[in-house]
């Protein structure tokens, strides 16, 4: 999990009785954004299903263009060269 996360916010669910909250931030200073999704299962724990480097289509989705620049994210695998 991201200990101080940038951001915080709710997803719309997918499954019943689900709440999903992405958290993005550093894991470490000088390094990129990740995005790490859980679901809340109750007030005292989370369950993490997906974590990855932050990628512009959840970007996109948060409406966050304003706070992150294509060109700071990380990409996912190597050899990728553009985010098209």
């Amino acid at each position: 999990m991201v200990s101080y996360p940038m951001l915080r916010t709710r997803l719309t669910q997918r499954l019943p009785e689900t709440l999903p909250y992405p958290f993005i931030g550093n894991f470490d200073q000088d390094e990129p954004p990740i995005e790490v999704i859980a679901d809340l299962v109750d007030p005292a724990e989370w369950v993490v299903f997906h974590a990855m480097m932050l990628r512009p289509q959840m970007i996109r989705q948060l409406q966050l263009e304003e706070l992150f620049e294509f060109g700071d994210l990380a990409y996912q695998r190597p050899g990728k060269e553009s985010w098209s």
